[in-house]
């Protein structure tokens, strides 16, 4: 069984002295690669949605996993149900865990079904 612990940090820990170089290597590169491209709020979601799909966004295209299935689970709403994807192995085993993923955004980049 799992068990949880406490992660205690000072704010000094995130001063940029402080960041690993290789951290700060990565922020660079995301930073160059996104600053010259469109972003998703100058152009609206659905459109920038479809732009991801037909590879005109600096982000690789996102395979969709076509053996997953769309399903819902129940609500204590009565009446809603939210919805969820499944994936299983693709390789035949079965299963040796479950990773239960929940998102609280919007999906704005994506949907639940990447």
């Amino acid at each position: 069984m799992a068990t949880s612990r406490e992660i205690a940090f000072k704010a000094s820990d995130l001063l940029p002295t402080n960041i690993d170089a290789s951290t700060h290597k990565l922020n660079e590169m995301l930073e160059k690669s996104t600053s010259t491209s469109v972003r998703w709020y100058e152009v609206g979601a659905a459109e920038f949605r479809r732009m991801v799909y037909a590879g005109e966004t600096q982000f690789p295209v996102p395979p969709l996993l076509p053996g997953a299935n769309d399903d819902t689970v129940p609500s204590r709403d009565p009446g809603r149900h939210i919805p969820i994807r499944v994936y299983k192995p693709d390789n035949g085993n079965p299963s040796k865990g479950i990773y239960l993923y929940i998102h609280g955004g919007g999906f704005v980049m994506g949907s639940h079904r990447e």
